[in-house]
């Protein structure tokens, strides 16, 4: 069982009170959040948390009130008592969220064209190797498939709970081809991975997300299924 959710943090947050987001969150949590510098930042934290919240509770697998979140020691959140595993990225105005029976791990980025001059040093032979032959193929700068390929390793070491912990450039992402958006990374555990180009008011994101097992799942970018959760919050 694995289900991947994509939308903007604004669909959450805008219809969320000061006082409900107290009820539900812990003191931490807000804090934390009272600590970014711009508001978008404060926004996209609560509205994961507030989202992953209300989709518990939709599937009633939380019987709590209030979202009483545990972290490791390498900062991967986790819920006491409850099997299911989840994970969640934010950027520009984006949130995405993941929930497993199993590890897992997501990540999205937005495409902002900003140069990465080193990039080509965060990747292994064979996917300097996929970024030319992809580059080759459709005319597209590497920059732009490096940030697929960055959030490939970002979901694997979000999966493996040690975040950038573990240096990307041991993490390997190897394509199932040249053109599939399916891939597999064995660091010590094999993930399986897909990575999808997401699209919002004009501006483009890279979104990918791994499992222990190898299934198809369809991310869920859909405001009537949203609304749904948006009841329990």
């Amino acid at each position: 069982m694995t289900h991947v959710f994509i939308l903007p943090y604004e669909w959450v947050i805008r219809h969320v009170s000061r006082e409900r987001i107290i009820e539900i969150l812990s003191d931490a949590d807000i804090s934390k959040a009272e600590r970014f510098i711009h508001q978008a930042d404060h926004d996209r934290y609560i509205s994961a948390r507030l989202f992953l919240f209300g989709l518990l509770k939709q599937r009633n697998i939380l019987s709590s009130n209030a979202l009483d979140l545990s972290y490791s020691s390498f900062g991967k959140p986790f819920l006491t008592g409850i099997d299911i595993k989840f994970n969640w990225s934010h950027s520009g105005d984006m949130i995405a969220l993941i929930m497993s029976s199993g590890d897992c791990g997501i990540d999205i980025e937005q495409h902002t064209g900003k140069e990465l001059y080193d990039y080509r040093s965060l990747c292994t032979e064979p996917e300097l190797k996929w970024l030319s032959q992809k580059s080759e193929d459709t005319g597209i700068s590497e920059l732009v498939y490096f940030i697929d390929l960055w959030t490939a390793k970002e979901s694997v070491v979000k999966a493996k709970g040690t975040g950038l912990y573990t240096n990307p450039r041991y993490i390997e992402i190897r394509h199932e081809a040249i053109r599939s958006h399916g891939w597999k990374c064995n660091h010590d555990i094999v993930y399986h991975g897909f990575t999808k180009t997401i699209e919002w008011e004009k501006k483009k994101y890279a979104l990918s997300f791994c499992t222990l097992q190898n299934t198809n799942v369809t991310p869920i970018f859909n405001p009537d299924i949203v609304n749904e959760i948006m009841i329990y919050i």
